[in-house]
């Protein structure tokens, strides 16, 4: 079924009415969910990492390590999970109200298909809305806390970023998340002979559950070194003995 759902045979029964109100739940719909999260790590994440930044006296580096943990991990990990899990719990709702029994063909075609497209249109302007609030936040944070003002926040931030970094934050929260949420959520819908009173939760859990596996599998396809067995020398952060960018460069690998 799965494998299949590309067919153009699927294309026939596509759903554009289920395509319409699926972006609309799951895009404009999302924006609370997406806001909250995202401040609330970018605020969380830069007042940790300023204070340890400060302690062992390079917090001009703050804004670096505050965008590789939210670009590379807490990003994907925090919000894109949260949404995953609420676009379960939409796509399992509306098997339950549809309450009809549909064929391999009719599930893929008229159910699956318009969701997966709809999560897949809407997830690139959500995730880069909550990256701007993340940012934000971040930024703020480490201006109060930190005295860190937003040009030298945003300097640090863009020195340590890297171009792979950018592209993996977006595969991960446009190609795999969307991917992983619906199809995860299909299965376990066509699978669930049980009572339909737990569906929703149940199928949010093994979405999320899924979510995490797959994230954490792409992180390591993408950044585990050739030599797993090479090892970086860190370096030296007592009584300022270490450059920035040797700090920098320590940080990217």
């Amino acid at each position: 079924m799965i494998l299949g759902l590309w067919e153009h045979r699927n294309f026939k029964q596509f759903d554009r009415g289920a395509f319409i109100e699926s972006c609309r739940t799951m895009g404009p719909g999302s924006f609370p969910l997406i806001s909250m999260c995202g401040v609330f790590v970018g605020l969380a994440l830069s007042l940790q990492t300023v204070l340890e930044t400060q302690r062992l006296g390079v917090d001009e580096l703050a804004g670096g390590v505050i965008a590789i943990g939210l670009l590379r991990e807490l990003g994907p990990l925090t919000v894109g999970v949260a949404w995953a899990g609420r676009v379960a719990a939409l796509v399992a709702e509306d098997y339950i109200q549809l309450n009809k029994e549909m064929s391999d063909q009719e599930f893929a075609g008229a159910f699956i298909l318009p969701r997966w497209l709809a999560a897949f249109v809407v997830a690139l302007p959500l995730d880069t809305y909550g990256l701007i609030l993340g940012f934000a936040g971040a930024a703020v944070t480490a201006a109060i806390f930190g005295g860190i003002s937003p040009n030298q926040f945003l300097e640090s931030a863009h020195v340590s970023m890297t171009d792979k970094d950018v592209i993996v934050f977006f595969a991960k929260l446009v190609g795999v998340l969307p991917a992983v949420s619906i199809i995860s959520t299909a299965i376990y819908l066509r699978t669930e002979k049980e009572s339909k009173q737990r569906t929703v939760s149940r199928a949010v859990t093994f979405a999320m559950m899924c979510s995490y596996i797959a994230l954490s599998l792409f992180t390591c396809f993408i950044y585990a070194p050739p030599n797993h067995g090479q090892r970086y020398a860190a370096p030296d952060l007592r009584f300022g003995r270490s450059s920035d960018s040797s700090v920098i460069e320590f940080l990217r690998k």
